[in-house]
Formats: C-alpha cells, structure tokens, sequence
C-alpha cells in the first residue's frame, strides 16, 4: 500500500509537469498564430502621420512604482504604461469639427487595449487631444491562491490610430468628412545597445535654449527639465520642437527618452529593465508647435537616475533617416 502510495504521488507529480508544458507550449502557440491575425487587421493602417489637414503625435511613458509595503518577498515593483494622442491643425484657420479618434495597442504579452477619444471642435492649432493614464501594466505579481509569481507585461508595443473629423468646405460651404490611419512600433527595448550612445550636452547658457539638448544636426531641439522634486521623486519633463536644416523638415519621427536606474532589491529576477521610459514621440510636428509632456514624469528616488539616454530615428522630407543615440549626465541638467 505505501509503495502504491508513492507511486501514485509521483505519477500526479509527472501528470503535473506534463500538463503545464503542455499548456506553456499551446500559449506559445496560440500567441505565434493569432499575432499575423492580428496585425493583419490593421496592415492597410499608413505609416504617414498626417492627411492635408491634421498631423497626429502620440505619446508613451512608464511609470514606475516601488512596493507598497515592507514585504519584499510578495510584495514587487510594477509599472503602469500612458498614452498620449495630440493633434496638430496644418491651417491655423480651418474649421474642423466632430473629431474622432480611436487607439488600438497591442501589448508585448498580445493583448488589444482598445480607446476613443472625441472632440465637437478642434479649435486648437496643436493640444491634446485624448490621453489614457494606466493603459497597461507591468507586473510581477505574488498569487496568495498558487503561492507563485504570475508575471503580466501589457506594455503597448504597437499603436494604431485611426481619426474621422469633418472639415469646413470655403468653396461649397458643406462640410466634408475627412479619415486617416496611422500604425509605429515602438523600438525593441532589448535591441538597443545603450553602450554604443555618445555622450550629449545640455545647453545651460545659450537664450532661448536653456535646457535643450546640443543639437548635432537633428531635425528636432529637445528640452529635458528637472523639475523642482518632491522628498521621496525626481521629477522630469521634456518638451519637442521641429526644426528644417537646408530646406529638409520633419516626415516622421521616433524619439524615446529613457531614464537609467538603478534596480530595486526587490527584483530578485531582474524582471525590469535599468532603462525607463520617461517620454517619447511618434508621429510629427510642425516647426511652429511646442510639443510639450502632458505633466512631468516622476520617479522615486531609490531607483537613483544617473544619465538620460535619447535615441531618435528621423524620416526627412528628402527621405533620408537621421539617427540619434545620446546620452546625458542626469546630474548636468538643471533644475528650473
């Protein structure tokens, strides 16, 4: 009897083991089939940000929150993902009315998130127009039921818009109504080779570019602020400028900034990156806007910044890419 005992325990053992690569496997599976179904619901989205009319920029960030209790081994850091959507009228004058605009982001893990914004007038020349504060989550997560970690990472990775607006005809007096589409991928954090950046300075001195990062032929001035910080957070803001050199403006862009940190104790695994999206910018703009952060970014001070990393990729009008890959000591910008 104990003997069968013992094998019956370890058949359910080898029952169990089988059972969950089995399931590991078909979710692997599962992911690798739906993804090209996914995307191709969204393959005839442009990569063009922009129609005669509007141009779109969205926007991204991570916001990183430490435990919320001392209990380290249940208890771990989680990051909440933002997005931002502004649009930017091309005629300052155009009348455009009942503003529509959807977002679909699909996450690292597969997932759709799904939102909508809407406007009865866009009277602004460039604002926000919608924003989603906590779209998705990154997590690892203690199960009191299982006993286990369940790591979750529903970080947007690829974002597709679509907008619907109408448009004052001058000529007939109607209204016409105007739709466009626009898919980015944001870049592969684990593709980025952080050691290959050359460092950048910040201008402190010159009028009118305090704080902007020395521009080296981009098509685009940065301005990173520390902010006045709290006790416990180090708080971070950026704002975007276009800008032509020759003649070439801006056709699209991809701008992430990244914040390095320190790893906090308790993530034993490793689970999140040293590189923290403190903003980004997908789309374009034109050279009379300020594209500004929504608010300053903030993160606490356990994680202790040490540079700010910028990489850029830049479509110009004459179709040639300019790519940026620098780095910032986080000490060397000033607090205003």
């Amino acid at each position: 009897m104990h003997k069968f005992s013992q094998l019956s325990v370890k058949v359910k053992v080898l029952v169990l083991v089988v059972y969950t690569v089995a399931l590991a496997t078909l979710i692997v599976l599962l992911n690798v089939l739906f993804q090209p179904a996914i995307d191709a619901n969204y393959q005839d989205y442009a990569t063009t940000p922009y129609d005669e009319n509007l141009m779109v920029t969205l926007k991204k960030r991570e916001k990183r929150y430490i435990p919320s209790t001392d209990d380290a081994d249940k208890n771990k850091e989680h990051s909440f993902w933002d997005v931002f959507m502004y649009l930017t009228k091309k005629d300052s004058s155009a009348m455009v009315v009942n503003v529509h605009g959807f977002l679909t982001a699909v996450t690292a893990e597969g997932n759709l998130l799904y939102k909508e914004g809407k406007a009865s007038t866009w009277s602004n020349t460039s604002a926000s127009f919608a924003s989603w504060s906590n779209l998705g989550k990154t997590s690892n997560d203690y199960d009191e039921k299982t006993e286990e970690y369940s790591k979750l990472d529903n970080k947007p990775i690829k974002l597709y818009v679509s907008i619907y607006y109408e448009i004052r005809n001058n000529e007939t007096g109607k209204s016409d109504f105007k739709n466009f589409t626009y898919q980015v991928e944001a870049l592969d954090l684990d593709n980025i080779e952080f050691d290959s950046f050359e460092e950048r300075l910040i201008d402190n001195e010159t009028a009118g570019k305090k704080g902007y990062l020395v521009n080296e032929g981009e098509l685009f001035d940065l301005r990173i602020e520390r902010r006045v910080s709290g006790e416990t957070s180090d708080r971070i803001r950026t704002y975007l400028t276009a800008k032509s050199i020759d003649g070439i403006s801006m056709k699209h862009m991809i701008v992430e900034i990244y914040a390095q940190v320190a790893n906090h104790p308790t993530d034993t695994e490793e689970y999140f990156s040293d590189y923290l999206l403190i903003d980004s910018y997908y789309g374009c703009v034109n050279q009379s806007t300020i594209m500004p952060s929504t608010n300053y970014v903030e993160i606490n001070k356990i994680y202790n910044i040490s540079k700010i990393y910028v990489i850029a990729k830049v479509l110009g009008s004459d179709n040639q890419e300019i790519i940026t890959k620098a780095w910032v000591d986080y000490q060397k910008i000033k607090t205003y």
